[in-house]
């Protein structure tokens, strides 16, 4: 097995194997396409705690990542990656989305694994990162931000 693979480096995460070859075909798709793939349809802004989130959808047949407001370009890249990297622990062949870590965060005996989990989403997202040029990622998002005000400002005046 290879010592560089995220199923390597978190053997107790069935997931993991699943995230390796994705981050393998990367190259090959565009950021929308991978978005697709993930079933994430949507990014919004929101005023936000913590820098991001990922939530399920009310079809509970997709992915919403949420970004903070208040956040920085290259953060919301990272922070995509990051719950990019959250959607490996779901069932998205099964509708409604299967949670496979479901009580991790509630359940006393199960903490280890999510904080396991968010390490894996940490080191996912810099990989996936430095696949699809942090910075690249981060422009597309100012620039996907910039034609959203633009048309909201043409609306409302």
């Amino acid at each position: 097995m290879d010592k560089n693979t995220l199923c390597s480096m978190f053997p107790e995460l069935a997931f993991a194997k699943e995230a390796d070859a994705f981050l393998s075909a990367c190259p090959d798709m565009a950021v929308p396409e991978q978005l697709r793939a993930r079933k994430i349809n949507r990014i919004e802004l929101k005023s936000l705690l913590s820098s991001g989130g990922l939530r399920i959808n009310p079809g509970k047949d997709s992915f919403s990542v949420q970004l903070n407001d208040l956040g920085k370009t290259n953060e919301w890249a990272e922070t995509l990656g990051h719950e990019i990297g959250h959607t490996f622990h779901f069932d998205i062949s099964v509708r409604p989305l299967l949670d496979l870590c479901a009580g991790c965060r509630k359940d006393k005996d199960k903490i280890g694994k999510f904080e396991m989990i968010e390490n894996f989403c940490n080191e996912f997202s810099r990989r996936w990162s430095e696949i699809n040029v942090k910075e690249k990622v981060a422009e597309r998002i100012k620039n996907t931000l910039s034609l959203v005000f633009q048309t909201w400002s043409a609306t409302t005046s």
